[in-house]
């Protein structure tokens, strides 16, 4: 059976180190996790290329000025169409994480508080996957409900 992409979580944090980390979208499909580094060479290659498509489609140049200024909105999307060995040879920093390797995964939504002036704050959503070698900590804010989902159907 084919490997196929299932999914993804935008814009996720990945701690490396005392007050650092890494942007990355995490790319779920129905064998692994596929940790994909966000780059500015990479963003910048996507907003060019949704440019020139607005282009091509005849659009004019507000419009093709607010395709590519979106693109960090929806970078995450282009995962959906590439093939998963693709992805993860796309950057030498992307990973995958099999659920043979897991030993432990906590999954916490943020919690949000309001102060007395009625100002709401969302806290990221935190995800800590424990395997045999490694213990990555994401952070990421979004639909929790809909990454609870896509992190069930890893097989």
């Amino acid at each position: 059976m084919e490997e196929k992409v299932i999914g993804v979580i935008p814009n996720t944090s990945l701690k490396t180190g005392f007050l650092r980390s890494k942007r990355y979208t995490l790319v779920i499909t129905d064998k692994r996790l596929i940790g994909a580094l966000i780059t500015n060479e990479l963003l910048k290659k996507e907003a060019q290329k949704r440019r020139e498509q607005a282009k091509k489609e005849g659009r004019g140049r507000f419009k093709q000025f607010l395709a590519g200024a979106i693109t960090g909105f929806v970078f995450a999307n282009r995962y959906l169409e590439m093939d998963p060995d693709e992805i993860e040879k796309e950057n030498p920093a992307n990973f995958s994480i099999y659920p043979a390797d897991v030993i432990n995964t906590r999954l916490r939504e943020g919690m949000v508080t309001e102060d007395e002036d009625g100002n709401t704050t969302q806290y990221p959503h935190t995800l800590v996957i424990q395997t045999r070698n490694k213990k990555y900590s994401f952070s990421f804010s979004g639909d929790f409900q809909k990454a609870e989902r896509l992190l069930s159907q890893i097989r």
